[in-house]
Parts: C-alpha cells; structure tokens; sequence
C-alpha cells in the first residue's frame, strides 16, 4: 500500500517537473523574440521613399474640381433631399464702367494677320493728355503719341478688351478692341493650266490665280515620268512689272531656263508680265508625262508658307516622227530602214485629193535604207530621194529628205535568244539584236523587223504575264 502511494506520487511530480521546464522554454524563447533588434534604416533608404513618394504625386492625374458649388450643402442633401443646393455665382472679372458722359468709341476690330498695320484714333480736346489703361494687355497694345493728337493700337494676341482715357480717375473714352485671330492663308490653283505639244516640245501656259490672302512669289512645276516620283521641273519667279529692265528685258518673255539633268534645283524662270508659258525641250519620244503646278508663299529659308492647290496633273505624249526597223547585219556593219512622213512633190500631188487651193497636201511616208557601222548614225538627210512603189508608182524629191533619227549604231549582239510561241509552245530562237544609242544616253533596242512584228503579234494574243 505504502509503495504504490510513492509510484503515485513520484509520477505527479515527474510531470510536474516536465511542464515547468516547457514553460521555461517558452517563456525564454518568447523574451528572444520580443528583445530582436529592429534593422536600421539609412539615409540612402530614406531617400528613395521619397523619391518614389514624389514620383507617384508627379504623374497622378487627379485634378480638384473647381469650387463652383456649395459642396457643404450639396453633401447634406445627399442625406436631406429637403435641402436644396445652392449655386454660388462666381464674380464677373473687372470691366471698366464709364460714366455716361464719356466719349464711347464703336468697337475697333484688329487682325494678327496685320501686325504691320496698327490703328490710330484721333484723339479731341485735351484727351491726350490722359492716361492709358488696357483691361487685357497681352491682347492690344495702346499708346498715345502727344505730337500727332492720337492714339495708336497695336494688336499682340487674339482676344477681346477695352481701352480706357484715364484723367483724374475718372473714365473720359472707352474703346471696346476685338482682335481676330490669323486666318488660314491659302491661294487658289491657277487657272487655264494647259500643255500642248509643238516642234517636239511640251507648251504650258497658265494665268494669275485668284489669291486668297496671301501674295504669289513663285510657281514650281512638276514633272514626272512613266509614273516615277515628280520631280521639280523649274521654279518661276513672280516679278512686277516695274523691274529694272537690266533684270527683265522690256520684250516680255524672259530669261527661259531649265533644269539639267544633274541638277537638283534649277535655277528660277522670272516671268515679267502676268500669263505665263514654259516649254519644256526635255522631251523622250513614246514617254508619258504628266505636270503639276503650284503657285507659292515663301517664308523663312524659301519654303512655302501657305497651304495651294494644286493645278493638273496634265499628261502629254510625244511620238517619234519616225519608224526604225533593223533588217539585218553582217559582221561590221547593219542595215536600218528609216519610214518618215513629207509632203509630196509637186509634180506628183493629186489634185483631186484638194478641196482649194488653200489645202495643205495629204502627207506621204516615204522609206530609205541606210547600212551603217558602229558608231555612224542611222539616218540622214538625202539631198534626192527616189520613193518606188509596190504599185510601180515613183516618188522623185529634188529637194532634200530629212531621215535623221538623232540615234547611233552602239553595238550589234549575234545570236540572241527570243520566245517563239506557236500552237500553245514555246521555242527558243536566236537572231542578231542591234543597240542604238541617241545623244542623251538612252538606249534603243532592235530585232530584226520580222522577228519584232511576232513579238508584238505573241503579245496581242497573249497579252501581259
């Protein structure tokens, strides 16, 4: 009995014992956590929250409303509708009022478009003596000019605003001022803008153009070919007719000059009288060409300042007054017939073909034969000329036949390889091809006659790939 009671007690306090040291333990690892040493903030951290705080408030883009309400009573009558908001009027800003006595000028309406051009108003009696008071100052500015008795206005910014003759306090002239913006300067597109073609040259004529505020002092024209980017053609200076006559020759049309084929600005065309013609000699047979024209406002550094409307495009072909067609060629040498278009001897006109006597003859074409080495022309003038006819008819022409082409011999390429299509197929051929060469560089090139008239016939039926 005795012993049992002491394993009783021995294992309450074995218990006893365990749950104290546990409490202990927590208890010291509880003061450890509680005594841990917060960690130092440095100045370097410090500067960078404010740094990011500042930032956030720069780019927020919370704006306060105006206090146009009565925000108080607005917000108690979110929870009491029987409360009505107030409007708070805002105070009109200050306007002068002048007696009624006082001299009131009719409104004096100014444009910036005529800084140049200020408004004087006479002044009466002993007014300019006064002293001037403008409500907007940014808008006009007033001065009085003792000598001449007046006062001059300026305008400066667009706006309204009332000037004031101030003397001994009291308002004695009242002038209401309304500055108008500028306008939009703008010039018409020139009128009758046309383009013909005479003795291989392209003929452009236009006229003044109605302006709209604003002055002409150049037309720039445009050209392009085969659908290429336009490029500037010339630039046409716009002149009075008062000129120095060492600057424009009394005659009228002046100083026609064009662009070279280097050069990126051609120098101005100055034009005296008010319609214009150009021709344009820099003219490719079987080119298209379209022009564009502007009428221009300079500005600073020559660029245009105002807004124009264009005049064209114009298109404009121009056909060669003659045919080449390569026959054939040996080693050194090829031969060309050249088909141009004359008028016919005399001898050999049909009078029944002539309605009077005033009738130009019906134009012939008549062909020469010209076998030509590198480098010689194709072409010429034939000082006589004898034309037979497949219906034994004979042309003679005394006088000389232009047959010049303007082109050169370049080079002859044997065996060169063309499509023949018959049937659906294809078959590679070969025939000699001959270059020319014209005095501008551009280059021409020629398959025998026949093979040409196959190839256009191949195109006809085919059409383009």
């Amino acid at each position: 009995m005795a012993s049992s009671a002491g394993g009783i007690l021995f294992k309450v306090i074995d218990k006893a014992i365990v749950a104290l040291l546990a409490l202990l333990a927590i208890i010291f690892v509880g003061r450890a956590l509680l005594d841990r040493p917060e960690p130092e903030v440095s100045p370097a951290d410090v500067e960078a929250r404010i740094e990011n705080l500042r930032r956030k408030q720069e780019e927020s883009r919370h704006e306060i409303p105006p206090l146009d309400k009565d925000y108080l009573t607005a917000a108690i009558g979110d929870f009491r509708p029987d409360v009505a908001v107030s409007e708070v009027e805002l105070p009109a800003p200050e306007r002068p009022v002048a007696p009624p006595d006082a001299r009131h000028l009719e409104t004096v309406r100014l444009s910036l478009d005529e800084l140049d051009d200020p408004r004087d108003i006479e002044l009466v009696d002993e007014e300019w003596e006064a002293q001037v008071h403008v409500q907007h100052s940014d808008v006009v500015d007033a001065q009085i000019i003792t000598d001449e008795r007046l006062m001059r206005l300026t305008p400066r910014s667009a706006g309204r605003t009332q000037v004031t003759l101030r003397k001994d306090d009291e308002i004695i002239v009242l002038v209401p001022v309304i500055v108008a913006p500028p306008e939009r300067r703008r010039i018409a597109r020139p009128p009758r803008f046309s383009v013909t073609v005479e003795d291989a040259r392209a003929r452009l004529t236009w006229e003044q153009p109605a302006t709209v505020n604003a002055e002409i002092d150049e037309y720039r024209l445009y050209r392009s070919a085969n659908d290429e980017s336009p490029a500037l053609l010339l630039r046409a200076v716009v002149k009075d007719v008062d000129l120095d006559p060492e600057v424009v020759p009394p005659d009228g049309i002046v100083l026609e000059t064009r662009a070279a084929d280097d050069t990126q600005m051609p120098q101005p065309v100055v034009f005296k009288d008010r319609a214009f013609t150009y021709r344009d000699r820099d003219l490719a047979p079987n080119v298209d060409y379209e022009y564009v024209l502007f009428a221009v406002e300079l500005g600073p550094d020559d660029e245009p300042a105002v807004t124009s409307e264009q005049a064209g495009p114009l298109s404009v072909h121009l056909e060669e007054p003659f045919e080449i067609e390569f026959i054939t060629a040996s080693a050194d040498r090829a031969t060309f017939d050249v088909i141009t278009t004359v008028k016919p001897p005399e001898s050999e006109r049909d009078p029944a073909l002539e309605n009077d006597e005033f009738d130009e003859p019906t134009p012939v074409e008549v062909r020469a034969r010209f076998h030509v080495r590198r480098g010689q022309p194709v072409g010429w003038v034939k000082s006589r000329h004898i034309e037979r006819r497949p219906d034994r008819t004979v042309l003679r022409f005394d006088e000389p036949v232009d047959f010049t082409t303007g082109y050169r011999l370049l080079d002859i390429l044997p065996r060169q390889t063309w499509t023949r299509v018959r049937s659906g197929r294809k078959y590679e051929r070969r025939d000699t091809k001959a270059l020319l060469i014209d005095q501008r560089g551009r280059i021409k090139v020629l398959w025998p006659a026949h093979v040409m008239e196959e190839i256009r016939g191949q195109a006809d039926v085919l059409g383009p790939e």
